[in-house]
Order: structure tokens, then C-alpha cells, then sequence
């Protein structure tokens, strides 16, 4: 794991949102701490991120190196710190007060110490996605959780792999399937953000009175499945992607301003997309985005700078229930895992560095029916890349070990035992003891955090 987070570079994107380093449009190595100026668009590699700089946004490609930064290690998601920022303005969405949490029926607890440990994390609702962030700004990793009421709780970590009881926040009741975190108003603390099945994205905006939602809704109802936060434009604010699944497009928000945003401009991409991801697929320091497609071909949309993008297809990819980014075969380029639900196979895509993609020969891995999710780290600490992945109404996260030339070890795959169903699923160092964590939503209301190494 690295240190602060780094300059330079395209680098994999993580799951945990913690503060960036000096970086370029798209950061470079992080760590677990580390003060600094403004980071990249999404986190370093090693840890959990840095203390300082504006620092990375969510999503981004894993691997080695840097995350979502020269395609390399799978870093921390989101950043935090630099230049202090206003909020939103007053006609920028439908906004409140800052709003003081209520304190939830459900409760925090405990992981034991030892390899593949957990935690459950009790919720008194369903829980549709669960990600990673420095929410308090104390150096320690927290959880937060999407519920399906539109209330998002947070499980302060109070010592490593011990959390508090959530606190639970509003956002004007949106049906929450995803989560982000990235330092959207540029105060030096990490916001959170969401997408709904209804057009709508949902902010939490972090402030001194604790956090300040936010509503923007779309001109067109459609179902948002996904979300992700990135500098697009190389504005120095961070924009917005979110999947559009009834209109068969990547919606972008532009930033105008700190947590400001103009209305959703569309791309046509393919067929029911229902995930996107930050990557550098030509490591022109531009952030690209890959596209997950569940009705057709999954797409790549390649930055043209300019607010502008250029679209192509992975024609062999049909049925993308989850997708993955990382670098699987050691080269420093970002690569791509799609899950196909069509042809039960994981489908991987070897990044050249150039926005090209490719299949290593000789690989068919079968995957079971009911995919929900996918994620990507070094889970067995051997310095390869694995996969995750997470099944509807099965309680179980199943690994598959990379062998670090694309591949994956032969036999079945690895069951870690988890409370009920993944639907999603965030990688980070968690507890900050060098190794990669799983965090998974349990649709059976609550989350589970795995400790690694596993198994």
C-alpha cells in the first residue's frame, strides 16, 4: 500500500472515499494518510487515501499502481480536503436546512481479529448499497449505507473493525440504489451522494451543522442504477455520471461551481445500462467511463475533453449484470471484468493502455445465474489482482484468485459466508492494516464487512 496520495498517472479506482494528495486529472498512488493540496479524480492505491488533498472520486479501475490515476493499484474512492468552497446555490436544486441525524434501532459492532473475519452491521431496513469513506474526517475508514426508505446511515468506525451505531440522514425520501462519496463542495470533507430509480441524485452535503441535502431531479423519469464522481472536464470541480437505464444513456451532471450542477445532459451509449466506472482506457489523463450493459453490448465512452465523448462497444459482452476494473495481469493498464449474465461467463477485457481491449485465449470462467455484483482487489495478499462476486439470495461472497497474467486459478471458487444477499459490493482497507476488506449491502437489512486476507 502506498502512502499520500500521488501525482501523475492513471490509476484503479477503490470503493473507500478518503482524502487525495497533488495529483493530475486523474490521481496517482494513495495511502492511508497523507496531508496535501488537490488530489486526482478518483483515489490512489494502497489505502483508504489521504488526509488533504480534494482528492479522488468514486468508481476507477483497479490494479497495481495508482487508482483511477495510470492504471494501477486499487486506492481509496473518494477524496477530501483542499480549498474551501460555498455550497450549493440557492438554484442549484432543492435543498434544506443542515439536518442534525437521528439515531437508528440497529446497531454497530465488533469484527474479531484473524484472517476472512467479520462484522455484521445491523440496519432496521433493506439495505441497497454500502460504500467506504472518512465520513468525520478522523483518519478512520466508516460505513455508509444506502436504505430503501431514502435514508442513509453511517456506522462510524471507533477503533479498527469496531462501529457505532449508525447515524441515519434523510434525503427527501429518494429510493437510494446507489452510493458515492467525493468532496463535492470542496470544504476539505467528504460528501455523499446517490442515485434513485426515479431520476433523481441526492446529495449530503458535509457543512459545520453536519450535512445539508441536496435533490436534483431529472427532466425525464428513468431509473438511475449506478453513479460516479469525477473531474470530467478538467474544471478543477467534480462532475457527476450516472447509468440511465430506460433511455439507454450516461447522464452527466457538469459542475458549474463547488456542488453545483448544471441539468443532466445525456450520451447514448447501448441497451439498459445499468453501471459505470471511472478509468483512463487511453492514459491521456482524461477520465474515461466503461458502461456495464444489461439489455445489449457494453460500452466505453472515451473523453474527448471538451465535455464531449467518443462511444465504442465490447461486441462480445451481452447481459453485463456487474462489471469490474482493475489491472489483472500486471502490465500497468486498466482492465475489465464484465459478468454476463447471457452466457454465464465472466468476461475479461485486457486493457493496452490505448483504449484498446482484448481477450486472453484460453480462459472460460463459468459464473452462477442471479449475479448482482462484482468488485475487484488483492484478497489473498499475493500481489494479483481477484474478483468478488455477489449473488441474489445467496448468502455468500464467492472469490476467484487471479494468477496475475488474466486469469483465474482453476477450481471452484472461494465462498466467504456472509449474513443474506450482496447486491453490491466495495473493496477497501477497511480497519488500515494493509490488506483489502470487502463491504457488502444486505438486502436482508443491514451490511457485512469481510477482513482480509481471505480465505
Amino acid at each position: 500500500m502506498g502512502g499520500g496520495a500521488g501525482s501523475g498517472g492513471a490509476g484503479a479506482g477503490g470503493s473507500a472515499a478518503g482524502a487525495g494528495g497533488t495529483g493530475g486529472s486523474i490521481g496517482g498512488t494513495g495511502g492511508a494518510a497523507g496531508a496535501g493540496g488537490r488530489g486526482g479524480v478518483t483515489g490512489g492505491t494502497g489505502g483508504a487515501g489521504g488526509n488533504g488533498g480534494r482528492g479522488g472520486a468514486t468508481g476507477g479501475t483497479g490494479g497495481r499502481g495508482g487508482s483511477t490515476g495510470g492504471s494501477g493499484g486499487r486506492g481509496g474512492a473518494a477524496g477530501a480536503g483542499g480549498a474551501a468552497g460555498s455550497h450549493v446555490r440557492p438554484d442549484a436544486g432543492t435543498s434544506a436546512d443542515a439536518e442534525t441525524p437521528t439515531r437508528s434501532d440497529a446497531g454497530g459492532g465488533m469484527a474479531p481479529a484473524g484472517r476472512c473475519a467479520s462484522v455484521y452491521l445491523g440496519a432496521s431496513e433493506p439495505t441497497h448499497d454500502a460504500i467506504v469513506a472518512d465520513v468525520d474526517g478522523d483518519g478512520r475508514l466508516d460505513v455508509v449505507t444506502a436504505l430503501v426508505t431514502g435514508q442513509t446511515g453511517v456506522f462510524r468506525q471507533t477503533a479498527p473493525r469496531s462501529f457505532a451505531d449508525p447515524d441515519v440522514y434523510g434525503l427527501s425520501n429518494l429510493y437510494e440504489d446507489k452510493l458515492a462519496a467525493a468532496d463535492l463542495n470542496e470544504d476539505g470533507v467528504v460528501d455523499l451522494a446517490a442515485a434513485d430509480g426515479y431520476a433523481r441524485v441526492g446529495l449530503l452535503l458535509s457543512g459545520p451543522g453536519g450535512f445539508t441535502p441536496v435533490v436534483y431531479s431529472g427532466t425525464q423519469q428513468a431509473e438511475l442504477q449506478d453513479i460516479a464522481i469525477a473531474d470530467l472536464d478538467g474544471d478543477g470541480h467534480l462532475d457527476i455520471a450516472v447509468p440511465v437505464y430506460d433511455l439507454g444513456t450516461v447522464g452527466i451532471m457538469w459542475a458549474s461551481g463547488p456542488a453545483a450542477f448544471l441539468p443532466r445532459v445525456d450520451q447514448a451509449v447501448c441497451r439498459e445500462p445499468i453501471r459505470v466506472a471511472v478509468v483512463d482506457a487511453n492514459e491521456d489523463h482524461r477520465p474515461d467511463l466503461v458502461v456495464g450493459c444489461y439489455g445489449a453490448a457494453s460500452g466505453l465512452l472515451i473523453n474527448n475533453g471538451g465535455r464531449s465523448f467518443t462511444a465504442s462497444t465490447f461486441y462480445n459482452t451481452f447481459g453485463a449484470a456487474a462489471m469490474a476494473t482493475g489491472d489483472l495481469n500486471n502490465d500497468g493498464h486498466t482492465d475489465i471484468v464484465f459478468a454476463d449474465q447471457v452466457v454465464k461467463q465472466l468476461i475479461v477485457m485486457l486493457g493496452d493502455g490505448k483504449g484498446g481491449f482484448s481477450q486472453p485465449t484460453g480462459l472460460i470462467t463459468a459464473i452462477q445465474a442471479n449475479l448482482a455484483s462484482a468488485a475487484m482487489g488483492d484478497f489473498d495478499h499475493d500481489g494479483n489482482q481477484d474478483l468478488a462476486l455477489g449473488y441474489i439470495s445467496d448468502p455468500r461472497i464467492l472469490l476467484y484468485f487471479g494468477t496475475g497474467d488474466g486469469h483465474f486459478r482453476t477450481g471452484q471458487p472461494t465462498p466467504v459466508p456472509i449474513t443474506w444477499t450482496a447486491i453490491n459490493l466495495s473493496v477497501a482497507d477497511v480497519d488500515g492494516d494493509g490488506y483489502d476488506d470487502l463491504v457488502a449491502p444486505d438486502w436482508g437489512k443491514g451490511a457485512s464487512v469481510v477482513f482480509g486476507p481471505c480465505p
